[in-house]
């Protein structure tokens, strides 16, 4: 959930960085109230990230079909009538659903502030990308298929100053998807590999936590891995490289760089049983 609304003057804070052998890339943890709007290039900003990576949907909509929806999934098939309030709606179609940490809304995910920022033009160049499937069970078109990755630019002026890129990945929902960690593992691989391509420094949410429904541990243990395994890949990349986790909430802040540290201490484990 983005907290820049009310926390607009809180500067992102350093919580822990993981420096790689070689000094090339490093893997860092921000406490930071918002991953879109406080992690990006502004000359204020202590991240200056110029790259994001923003878990996204197949159909790259961002979340404008809807007003809100449920943690975990999945997505509604319809849109509340026209005549419907929309929570009256929403609960009416949805069993008797209540609005609460169960019920997301487009400011509490980042792919809904990345589409209000990047607007219209955004809009425009997700739908002008090539489509590539469709789901069996909505038949809706899919342009960025579960586990994949996509860049496209920031589109409006709005999401401009703070990124160049936007890397689209599309994590899976935890109890409705086949295999949900491996997907999230892919998520991360092939958004990390597009995004430095292009820039040197990435901001990346903890993906799957939020509207996919992943439990926190398990989230927070995959980024650990991925976050690892990215640092310590060679690459002939000249400049240094960071990347930045953007956590708003101190606790999980603490537990994600544990989280990295448990992930180097496997890797450590593993290389000395191999010897």
């Amino acid at each position: 959930m983005s907290r820049a609304w009310y926390l607009p003057g809180v500067v992102p804070k350093l919580w822990g960085s993981f420096v790689s052998s070689g000094g090339k890339r490093q893997v860092q943890v921000w406490k930071t109230p918002c991953a879109v709007t406080k992690a990006g290039k502004e000359a204020s900003n202590p991240m200056a990230c110029t790259a994001l990576i923003n878990p996204a949907n197949p159909q790259l909509s961002g979340v404008s079909k809807f007003p809100y929806f449920p943690r975990g999934g999945p997505v509604p098939k319809e849109y509340p009538k026209k005549d419907s309030h929309h929570i009256m709606g929403y609960v009416t179609q949805w069993g008797g659903m209540e609005v609460g940490d169960g019920m997301l809304f487009a400011a509490n995910v980042v792919d809904g502030m990345v589409h209000q920022l990047g607007g219209w033009r955004l809009a425009v160049e997700c739908r002008l990308l090539p489509i590539v499937g469709s789901n069996p069970d909505t038949n809706e078109e899919e342009r960025c298929p579960v586990g994949q990755a996509i860049v496209t630019g920031p589109g409006g002026a709005d999401l401009q100053k703070h990124f160049d890129y936007v890397v689209h990945t599309v994590p899976p929902f935890y109890r409705h998807h086949p295999e949900p960690e491996q997907h999230l593992m892919q998520c991360y691989r092939n958004s990390l590999r597009l995004a430095f391509e292009r820039a040197s420094k990435v901001a990346c949410p903890l993906l799957g936590a939020g509207a996919r429904g992943f439990p926190l541990d398990l989230a927070l243990e995959i980024a650990g891995q991925a976050s690892l395994e990215w640092r310590d890949h060679s690459s002939d990349h000249k400049e240094k490289q960071s990347l930045s986790f953007a956590i708003p909430d101190p606790e999980i802040a603490d537990q994600l760089c544990k989280a990295i540290e448990d992930a180097s201490d496997d890797q450590s484990r593993r290389l000395l049983d191999n010897q």
